[in-house]
């Protein structure tokens, strides 16, 4: 009876035993799994981080077509923006979803524009759109109708231009990174029936990340 008994201790103890190696085996697999995604998605990042997507806005294609005030301080305006988006990233291509481009004289939001579908950007390569803005009626402050009627005497009008996306890169066959970016411009422009764009300055900063 005895020996019956040990007999089953021992076989019980095997089995713990048995079990306890392949939750060790599980666990390690687990580990080195996650190290690994770990690893990856870190090279990921710092492949991507320095090479963000840029937003810019270039005297190709961008007039001002119209420009004046209506009574004196409700604004029309009219404008051709050439807007590029580039992936100076040489190792993954880049998709841009979601774009939202906002024409702003002074503090005050005068139109903006969804751009669809979405764009894609090859390895280190550059999309162009052009993206029309228009603004009817629109009340300004006072000290900003004083600002632009100084600046059309000038025939420098400024306008800023604020560029937000989506951008999702893709280094591997599974593995994606996406960014939403926040593209602000500059720009001093000629009045209609000129138009053209003297100059431009242009930065992009990374708001958020998620894979």
């Amino acid at each position: 009876m005895s020996q019956h008994v040990q007999e089953e201790e021992e076989q019980s103890q095997l089995e713990l035993l048995r079990r306890h190696r392949v939750y060790s085996c599980t666990v390690c697999t687990a580990l080195i799994f996650m190290t690994l995604a770990a690893l990856s998605l870190l090279i990921f990042y710092l492949v991507l981080s320095h090479w963000g997507p840029r937003f810019g806005v270039v005297s190709t294609g961008t007039t001002l077509n119209k420009l004046s005030l209506e009574k004196g301080n409700l604004l029309n305006v009219n404008i051709t923006l050439g807007t590029n988006f580039t992936n100076p990233n040489k190792k993954a291509a880049v998709d841009f979803k979601h774009i939202v481009v906002e024409l702003y004289f002074g503090q005050t939001i005068i139109a903006n524009n969804n751009v669809e579908p979405g764009l894609s950007a090859p390895k280190g390569g550059t999309q162009s759109v052009e993206v029309d803005m228009v603004a009817s009626k629109v009340q300004l402050f006072e000290l900003e109708i004083q600002r632009l009627k100084s600046q059309m005497l000038k025939d420098k009008v400024m306008f800023e231009v604020r560029g937000s996306f989506l951008a999702q890169s893709k280094l591997w066959r599974h593995l994606r990174y996406s960014y939403r970016m926040h593209g602000q411009c500059s720009l001093t422009m000629k009045k209609p029936t000129h138009g053209v764009l003297v100059s431009s300055k242009c930065k992009t900063k990374k708001i958020k990340s998620f894979v």
